[in-house]
């Protein structure tokens, strides 16, 4: 049965003393040591700078302090740096703490700190714009009170979509089996354009785009006018309409503005008696 002791620095500084007052050379104090403590036996270079400190009569057990960077940290000053500047990197605040790199990511974790990435947006907003959209919202959120304005907005969007979706995903297999090969996505897969617009009432009118076919400001005029065709059979060619889209080149195309404009002025002028 194997020895449960473990022996440790202290231990094993008094046992090397021991062997050489007691006249062994270093390699004999080694094959001593490895007999005893097998894989626990100290390297014989460590003997070597032990036994060197011994001829020069110092039997202290304790390490001479290090030439590098203090490894004490000062939490409270950690603390401060990151919450001043958030994006400084560990290399950064070694250099400002004067510590190792090593030292400063445990005083991170101790701290509680831990490094994440931000979540994109599609731009940054100024105070103006923030106060801007709390004011639009609040008056959307007025003018709801008294109408159901959110029944009669309708939204529009394209989106790609691929024939082929296959995803790899984990398969429970016997631990000798080996799962299933996923062909890895070609880099140029195959695709199409589905154009769709939707309201509360869920999709109202929908199409794809032939293959390698995109959306202009021609395609997207057609696609608008078979909309409100759709729109004027379903809910009447009086309903009040509001039409959401986003900035896209096509869609702010001047043909496809003046398209809405007319839509909108038709819709306004009075018919004649």
């Amino acid at each position: 049965m194997p020895n449960a002791f473990i022996p440790n620095n202290f231990h094993l500084r008094n046992v090397v003393l021991f062997l050489f007052l007691s006249g062994l050379k270093v390699k004999d104090i080694h094959e001593k040591l490895t007999a005893t403590y097998d894989t626990n036996a100290p390297s014989q270079a460590t003997i070597y700078r032990y036994v060197a400190r011994y001829k020069e009569e110092d039997y202290s057990f304790e390490d001479e302090p290090k030439s590098g960077r203090p490894r004490e940290l000062d939490l409270d000053k950690l603390r401060e740096i990151v919450e001043d500047d958030p994006y400084l990197t560990t290399r950064e605040m070694e250099t400002v703490l004067d510590v190792d790199w090593s030292t400063v990511a445990r005083g991170l974790k101790t701290i509680g700190k831990k490094a994440k990435l931000g979540r994109w947006v599609p731009h940054a907003l100024s105070d103006f714009d923030k106060d801007r959209r709390v004011d639009a919202a609040l008056n959307l959120l007025t003018y709801h009170r008294t109408t159901n304005w959110l029944d009669r907005v309708i939204t529009g969007d394209e989106k790609w979509v691929l024939y082929d979706n296959s995803e790899r995903r984990a398969m429970w297999v016997d631990e000798d089996e080996q799962p299933e090969d996923v062909p890895k996505p070609s880099l140029h897969p195959k695709k199409i354009l589905l154009c769709i617009w939707w309201s509360v009432n869920g999709i109202e009118y929908w199409e794809t785009l032939k293959e390698g076919e995109t959306v202009t400001a021609q395609v997207y005029t057609a696609q608008l006018r078979k909309l409100k065709l759709h729109l004027e059979n379903t809910r009447g060619a009086q309903a009040e309409i509001y039409f959401q889209h986003d900035n896209a080149r096509p869609h702010v195309a001047r043909s496809v503005k003046a398209e809405l404009e007319g839509y909108w002025m038709a819709r306004t002028t009075p018919s004649p008696l």
